[in-house]
């Protein structure tokens, strides 16, 4: 049963995404019952196979949207794939 999902939206800044995905991947292989979930809005410094590395659970917007959207889009997938959340 899922207890943790990280969500991440990013945007450039590829050192620090880096970082930010390294830490975030130890947490996650640690314990199977998390997700971490990359949502990339429209990123020109880095590609998707980039943060591929880090999940398999990416998506990356074709236009800039701001946080707002990966924010929303993050909830609605929460909701979506993990039904049985509680």
């Amino acid at each position: 049963m899922l207890k943790i999902f990280i969500a991440l939206s990013t945007f450039n800044r590829k050192n620090i995404t880096k970082l930010c995905l390294e830490n975030l991947k130890e947490i996650v292989h640690k314990d199977k019952h998390s997700k971490l979930a990359i949502y990339d809005d429209a990123s020109h410094k880095y590609d998707t196979e980039f943060l591929k590395k880090y999940s398999s659970h990416v998506l990356r917007f074709r236009t800039t949207g701001g946080i707002e959207r990966s924010r929303a889009r993050s909830f609605r997938d929460f909701e979506y794939i993990f039904k049985n959340f509680d």
